[in-house]
C-alpha cells in the first residue's frame, strides 16, 4: 500500500487541528482554573478583611 503526498498532507493537517483544539481547550481548562482560584482567593482577603475589623470594632 502506497501512500501519495496529497493524502499525506491531509492527515498531518487533520492531526494538526486536532492537536490546536486539544491544546486551545486545555488553555481554557487552565484560565478557568486560574481565575477560579483567584476569586477563592479575593473572597478569602474581603473575609479575613471582615473579621478583622469586626474584631477591632468589638474590642475598642
Amino acid at each position: 500500500m502506497k501512500i501519495d503526498g496529497p493524502t499525506i498532507a491531509l492527515i498531518l493537517s487533520i492531526l494538526g487541528l486536532m492537536a490546536t483544539l486539544f491544546l486551545t481547550k486545555l488553555g481554557n481548562d487552565v484560565r478557568k482554573n486560574r481565575i477560579k482560584n483567584q476569586r477563592l482567593s479575593y473572597k478569602e482577603k474581603i473575609s479575613l478583611a471582615v473579621k478583622k475589623r469586626w474584631q477591632a470594632e468589638t474590642e475598642g
